[in-house]
């Protein structure tokens, strides 16, 4: 009770300016490889732009590497609920599941877990969402973490120091690469995708965050998706969401191959 009357006068004593976000419905996901500290200031962001939705929206909160539920955030539809306050002690309930998922974040690097701070798994996020929440309707989904994939059971596979996919991936079956194609090209059709990673010192070079936004931009997009946003932070990724900003353009065309590397700049 103690922490929920602390958390609440933070994210109304800070409450964030940004226009409300004009979507009925949003799909959170957020990684629990953080540091104790970084999660806790997290949830005092993300619940700052929460708390300024449409009455009638809903945000649904999703732990983006294991893909489990974590909660849902609801605007009752009554002027009642006008507050950041009252939203907040409406929904109590997914308040108190996200300050236990913070409580409970786990350090990056300890056994048996990524390496990359902030980790999700992107690839079985998005197939997740567009498979269970979707419903034939257009959603925005929110990612809140890093843009690197790494699961230890796939070390092959990791983005972590620097590295990303060839297109060759693009080309191949999942059984092969966890990047690869599920043979059902439409299966994010009605994902728009907004990457929100934190912080742009994650990035080795201008060139590093290039190839790493090109590969994703190409991945949703084989699948039917548009990557909307791709930025540091929060603020300006709700800002994204709040004036219905286009895709992100580029003339990013994959290259056919079959082989699957993962490539690392040379300096």
């Amino acid at each position: 009770m103690k922490h929920f009357k602390l958390f609440c006068v933070a994210v109304v004593l800070n409450v964030s300016i940004w226009q409300n976000a004009h979507g009925h419905n949003l799909i959170i996901a957020i990684s629990p490889y953080l540091s104790p500290i970084e999660a806790k200031q997290q949830n005092i962001a993300l619940f700052q732009q929460l708390t300024q939705l449409q009455p009638g929206d809903k945000a649904t909160l999703l732990d983006g590497y294991n893909l489990t539920h974590i909660g849902d955030f609801t605007v009752p539809d009554n002027p009642a609920y006008k507050s950041a306050k009252a939203r907040l002690n409406v929904n109590r309930e997914a308040v108190g599941a996200l300050l236990r998922f913070a409580e409970n974040a786990i350090m990056p690097g300890t056994d048996g877990h990524p390496f990359v701070n902030g980790a999700v798994r992107l690839p079985q996020l998005l197939s997740h969402v567009a498979k269970n929440y979707t419903q034939g309707e257009k959603l925005n989904v929110i990612v809140l973490g890093s843009p690197f994939y790494d699961d230890p059971r796939e070390p092959d596979f990791s983005m972590a120091d620097g590295r990303f996919p060839s297109d060759g991936h693009l080309f191949a079956s999942q059984s092969k690469t966890p990047f690869g194609n599920p043979h059902h090209p439409q299966l994010l059709a009605n994902l728009n995708v907004h990457i929100g990673y934190g912080s742009e010192t994650i990035m080795q070079s201008d060139q590093h965050r290039f190839h790493v936004q090109r590969f994703w931009t190409l991945y949703i997009e084989q699948h039917g998706g548009k990557l909307a946003s791709f930025v540091a932070d929060l603020p300006t990724l709700f800002r994204r969401i709040n004036q219905n900003a286009a895709p992100l353009p580029h003339d990013h065309t994959p290259i056919r191959s079959d082989k699957l590397e993962m490539i690392r700049l040379r300096p």
